[in-house]
C-alpha cells in the first residue's frame, strides 16, 4: 500500500499536502498544526474554507482523528496539533493542475463576489454559466462546495472553447 505517516511543520504543510495529492500515495496520516488542520477539514461557509480545503478535499476524503494539547509534546509547542487521515478519492492527472490553479485564483480575493473574481481573472462574463449551474451571482468563494467548483470549472472550460 502507498501510505505515509508524519508530523508536518506548519511552513511546509500546504506544499506537502499538494505534493501528496500529485503523488501515488493513497493514504496519509498526518499530524498538523491545529490551525492548518482546521483549514483542511473546513466546511463551506466558514472562514477556514479556502483553496487548500477545496484542493485537498478534491483528491482526498479527509478525516479528523485526534487533537493533541501542547503538553503532549516535548519540547512543548505553543499550539495544539491535530491528527488527520487522508484517503484518496481522486487519482491525480496532470490536467488537474489547471483546476488547482483555477481554485487558487478564485480564493485570491475571497471577500469579493465570486463572479467578480472570475470576471477579473478571465475577462469574461460568467452570468450564463452561473445561471445554468444554479449559482447565485452574489455568491462568495466560500459559498460553493468542492463539487460545485469542479462543475463550474468544467463548464468554464467548455464555454472558453466556444469563444
Amino acid at each position: 500500500a502507498n501510505e505515509i505517516f508524519g508530523n508536518i511543520p506548519y511552513y511546509i504543510s500546504s506544499s506537502l499536502i499538494l505534493k501528496i495529492a500529485r503523488s501515488k500515495i493513497n493514504r496519509a496520516i498526518l499530524l498538523l498544526q491545529d490551525e492548518f488542520a482546521k483549514r483542511i477539514l473546513a466546511s463551506r461557509n466558514t472562514k477556514e474554507y479556502g483553496s487548500i480545503t477545496v484542493a485537498t478535499q478534491f483528491f482526498f476524503d479527509v478525516k479528523f482523528l485526534k487533537r493533541f494539547p501542547p503538553s503532549f509534546f516535548f519540547p512543548r509547542p505553543d499550539v495544539y496539533s491535530t491528527l488527520i487521515e487522508l484517503k484518496r478519492v481522486h487519482t491525480y492527472n496532470p490536467s488537474d493542475e489547471a483546476f488547482l490553479e483555477f481554485i487558487h485564483k478564485v480564493f485570491n480575493h475571497r471577500r469579493k463576489k465570486l463572479i467578480s473574481n472570475l470576471r477579473g481573472v478571465y475577462g469574461m462574463d460568467f452570468s450564463d454559466v452561473f445561471k445554468m449551474l444554479g449559482i447565485n451571482e452574489s455568491a462568495r468563494p466560500e459559498d460553493l462546495t468542492k463539487e460545485k467548483y469542479f462543475e463550474l470549472y468544467e463548464n468554464m472550460v467548455k464555454f472558453y472553447k466556444k469563444t
